[in-house]
């Protein structure tokens, strides 16, 4: 019966979608390319074409079940007509997939893809907060938040039946500032010894003699000129971005 799954998915596709899920001549006939698609045919190339495709997102679930490789696919059409697709879509199933797809959708509005990595693409990611932890803790996985959101109330659980209720907690936002300021706090100290580092790095690279020359020029230049002018030179200098202009002039300063 996966046969007639099959072939009862292919029409659904071609009704939701308006086109065949396989390249087709002017007859309907299947191109060569096609028997080429369908011996390495597999679940990560049936969930992008459907995604594409399909805009319906119970059509898009059922379809991520049918059109799949024998082992993966459902094993009767009794099982295919059990799917959300095919009842009221206000059922509890049917509410769990149009809310997991308007989280998926809203993922994908929030996401940025950096099709061309640009100097000041590269510069951004170097300098980001999480670049600098993994630098000063020499670890890849950080877990260290530099983002924090807030929510005027708490979960709790109810007997019987154990359901989840919201319950209004102003004082949330008092915690929600002390952690935020402690985590300011953290993120400074972050950047400060990404900035050490370096300074660290250029003093023991192969130029570190002509650093050091110019290091020495820019502390007594900050006696006589604008200190914020020789921290803009000593800034590109170091590559680190404008947002380290404070720091450096702090070290001039000094």
């Amino acid at each position: 019966e996966k046969i007639d799954v099959w072939a009862f998915g292919v029409m659904l596709f071609t009704l939701c979608s308006g086109g065949s899920p396989f390249q087709t001549g002017l007859q309907g006939d299947l191109r060569d390319v096609c028997f080429a698609e369908l011996c390495n045919w597999n679940r990560k190339y049936a969930e992008k074409l459907i995604t594409e495709k399909i805009e319906d997102p119970l059509a898009q679930d059922l379809l991520m079940s049918i059109l799949l490789p024998e082992a993966e696919r459902m094993p009767d059409m009794e099982t295919v007509l059990q799917h959300p697709f095919f009842g009221s879509p206000t059922n509890v199933e049917a509410q769990k997939i149009l809310e997991k797809f308007e989280e998926e959708q809203l993922i994908l509005e929030e996401t940025v893809v950096v099709s061309r990595m640009t100097k000041d693409t590269s510069k951004r990611m170097e300098n980001a907060m999480e670049r600098h932890c993994k630098v000063v803790f020499d670890e890849e996985k950080v877990a260290v938040p530099t983002c924090l959101m807030v929510l005027p109330y708490r979960l709790e659980r109810n007997a019987p039946h154990g359901w989840l209720s919201i319950v209004p907690d102003a004082g949330v936002f008092e915690l929600a500032g002390k952690i935020g300021k402690h985590l300011l706090e953290i993120n400074k100290a972050m950047a400060r010894l990404y900035f050490w580092l370096l300074m660290k790095k250029r003093l023991a690279d192969g130029e570190k003699a002509q650093f050091k020359s110019e290091l020495k020029n820019w502390l007594k230049r900050a006696r006589t000129e604008p200190v914020k002018k020789v921290a803009v030179e000593m800034v590109k200098k170091i590559a680190c971005g404008d947002e380290y202009l404070p720091l450096c002039a702090e070290v001039l300063e000094k």
